[in-house]
């Protein structure tokens, strides 16, 4: 199934999101699925392989050289996508929003990515439950969620990006903990 989500454009219209295929940069040929801007966008850039290209740029160089990376806060896959797409031996991602987990997964598969593993869990220094704070109508928005009781963003908690969030209670796990199977996640290689 196709996760349904909407992201508001500077127009202030909905756009749904869709399966697009990236044009150019290091994930050239991968699709994601992101909504359509106004060319600005983070997923416009995603696209046009101008974002992050700081970041991806020694993801693409250590990728090749194997090993597993460990994603936390994965958001829409785009950095385990590059490693495994590279030629890293595998990712493990770690996304706390349901429909972001989703995502990744729906985009590992279509992209033959096989090698990227999701953990539909949020990351701390123990194994409880939490209130995450997330935009889930915006896709970009979500890249913002945080846990509530370790704060958040200071500086943008009263932007766009948090005026429609909400509280969903995520699974949180430690790292260490992810090492034996807990709730359903097999251990880690």
């Amino acid at each position: 199934r196709t996760p349904h989500r909407s992201a508001q454009t500077p127009g202030g219209h909905l756009t749904p999101p869709a399966w697009r295929r990236v044009s150019a940069g290091p994930l050239a040929g991968l699709e994601m699925f992101l909504h359509t801007g106004h060319g600005r966008s983070l997923s416009d850039r995603i696209v046009a392989g101008t974002y992050e290209p700081e970041l991806l740029s020694p993801i693409v160089e250590w990728a090749g050289r194997g090993g597993h990376l460990y994603d936390i806060g994965a958001h829409v896959g785009y950095v385990a996508y590059a490693w495994v797409h590279h030629g890293g031996a595998g990712a493990e991602a770690f996304e706390p929003l349901p429909t972001n987990a989703d995502i990744i997964a729906q985009g590992a598969t279509r992209n033959g990515l096989a090698t990227v593993r999701v953990h539909q869990v949020a990351l701390s220094d123990a194994n409880t439950t939490a209130h995450l704070r997330a935009n889930a109508t915006n896709l970009s928005a979500s890249s913002m969620a945080y846990l509530e009781h370790q704060g958040g963003v200071a500086e943008r908690r009263d932007s766009a990006e948090y005026a429609a969030s909400q509280s969903i209670v995520v699974p949180v796990r430690s790292l260490d903990g992810l090492g034996r199977p807990i709730d359903g996640l097999g251990p880690l290689p």
